[in-house]
């Protein structure tokens, strides 16, 4: 409207000029008129004066406007909008310019302070500079971090953390690195994780600072805690087969010492064989705890040729004083192709122990429990060890995290067992995985060459 307006009031001075000049010249030349010619002519005058002001009013005024503008002065155009102008539309717009450019302003400012003060809450330091040096953004953490004053640039950062300093500037983008720097009586370590890019033709350097001294130290506490239970786990599970094989042997040799009958060689056939599995497993436990270390490092295994039925033997001697305790069926099963299996006797051993464990502690409260090995010789060459039982299974929700370290839905379970089992498979080149069918049955099976 107002740019309407304009047109309409330049056209018609435009036209009333043109009119005034063609009455100037048909006065003068035409009729020759001396007075009307010098009235016209003060007509034309008048007019293009007229013209001049108009024209140099408005470019004034647009030229004011855009000063403003250029001055982020957003005030000037609202003081005359209330005045009468013969243009009065565009004085609106400049209204409405200024208005939308002084709402910009005021919304980036309140952006900007909407950032600034996120920034100082984040516990992680932040540090952006560019590339002279000159500091472009810190945060209160990272002032903490460096127990510094309010800095400008990363040569005052020298004076104080050199240490820190040399590793802000060698960092570059995509890198993370693990720092450990002085400062005023304190030792820091401090994770930084580097960004860098580029804003009008300079570039710039961010860097987040995170303490994770504190992390550190708990971790470490973890870590203990963790190795001992570990190994706190690994020596039960092999004392108390151990401690109930031991109990029946010396029952044994008690009755028959009571009856005041010789030892007979029956009784000395089962006192060799559970003096032999107790001296296989205690050694094997002693060569485990020997290599455990370094938290849970597991030995590399050295594989050689084991029979399967000895090894499925020692496995079931060892258990079967729990087996008769809690009325446990067993049986075992080894296909003609899988007499001989490759691995580390201690350390498979230890895992199926696990694995049998396992089963044992899921049959509570199951008719009729039963506990089954069996060793099948694959078409492509390889074993399958499986330990199955008829408990209640492992619900669906839980069989992608029963392998996790220290995951356990027992009471009183470590969740060491079996993570440790599939890590000692897993050192033998193979798998380890479950089957569970709700109520029927639930299936451990080593995959090995």
């Amino acid at each position: 409207m107002g740019s309407k307006n304009f047109r309409i009031l330049l056209i018609l001075r435009i036209t009333g000029l043109v009119l005034a000049t063609g009455l100037l010249l048909y006065c003068l030349f035409i009729q020759k008129n001396i007075i009307r010619s010098v009235f016209a002519f003060f007509l034309v005058s008048g007019l293009a004066a007229e013209l001049y002001f108009f024209l140099s009013r408005v470019y004034s005024d647009v030229s004011i406007f855009l000063t403003a503008l250029l001055n982020n002065d957003f005030t000037v155009y609202r003081l005359r909008r209330g005045k009468k102008k013969p243009v009065a539309g565009i004085y609106d717009l400049f209204h409405q310019i200024s208005s939308k450019f002084n709402k910009i302003r005021t919304e980036k400012e309140v952006q900007h302070l909407f950032l600034q003060t996120l920034v100082e809450q984040v516990d992680i330091g932040i540090i952006c500079f560019e590339e002279d040096g000159k500091i472009f953004l810190v945060n209160r953490a990272f002032k903490d971090l460096v127990q510094s004053v309010p800095i400008h640039s990363l040569a005052r950062l020298e004076e104080r953390t050199p240490d820190l300093y040399l590793e802000l500037k060698r960092i570059r983008s995509g890198e993370r690195r693990l720092v450990k720097y002085f400062s005023r009586g304190e030792i820091f370590q401090v994770s930084l994780i580097c960004s860098e890019f580029k804003l009008m033709e300079t570039g710039y350097k961010l860097i987040t600072l995170q303490n994770i001294g504190q992390e550190l130290d708990e971790k470490e506490i973890e870590s203990w805690q963790k190795l001992i239970r570990v190994l706190t786990h690994e020596i039960m599970n092999s004392v108390t087969p151990i401690t109930s094989l031991t109990g029946s042997l010396y029952e044994r040799v008690l009755a028959e010492r009571e009856n005041q009958q010789a030892i007979t060689s029956v009784t000395i056939d089962f006192l060799t064989e559970g003096l032999e599995a107790i001296a296989i497993r205690s050694k094997g436990l002693l060569g485990f705890t020997q290599a455990f270390h370094d938290l849970l490092r597991i030995p590399m295994p050295v594989i050689d040729k084991v029979e399967t039925h000895r090894f499925f033997e020692r496995i079931h001697l060892l258990f079967q004083p729990l087996f008769r305790e809690r009325q446990i069926a067993f049986s075992s099963h080894i296909e003609k192709g899988a007499a001989w299996i490759y691995a580390d006797a201690s350390l498979m051993e230890q895992a199926v122990i696990n694995l049998v464990k396992n089963a044992i502690e899921s049959l509570n409260q199951t008719p009729k429990p039963s506990v089954s090995l069996q060793a099948i010789s694959m078409i492509n060459g390889r074993t399958h060890l499986i330990v199955s039982d008829n408990g209640k299974g492992i619900p669906v929700t839980h069989l992608d995290k029963i392998f996790v370290p220290f995951y356990t839905t027992k009471e009183k379970g470590t969740g060491i067992g079996l993570s440790l089992s599939r890590q000692i498979v897993q050192l033998h080149r193979g798998t380890l995985t479950v089957k569970s069918i709700p109520d029927v049955e639930t299936s451990f099976v080593i995959d090995i060459p």
